[in-house]
């Protein structure tokens, strides 16, 4: 596969094979990177990398579609 879109559906987006280091969203208030050493190596060579944020993929699926695929995606409803 060349390249990755979801016109499948949103179902596809956890499928998407990328070690998300930057924040989930634009601003970097959450960071993703599982050590701080990948953190430091992540913001150093992906900052304007926006593929590389979870935040542009979330504001690019429907959301309601991505949580009935699987109920574990629901982070506002707890067990």
């Amino acid at each position: 596969m060349d390249h990755f879109d979801l016109s499948h559906g949103s179902v596809a987006a956890p499928l998407l094979n990328v070690p998300y280091a930057k924040p989930v969203d634009f601003t970097q208030r959450w960071k993703l990177g599982h050590s701080l050493a990948r953190q430091a190596r992540c913001y150093s060579l992906y900052k304007g990398n926006g593929a590389m944020n979870l935040g542009a993929v979330l504001r690019n699926i429907d959301i309601l579609a991505w949580i009935d695929f699987d109920p574990a995606f629901n982070l506002y409803h707890c067990c």
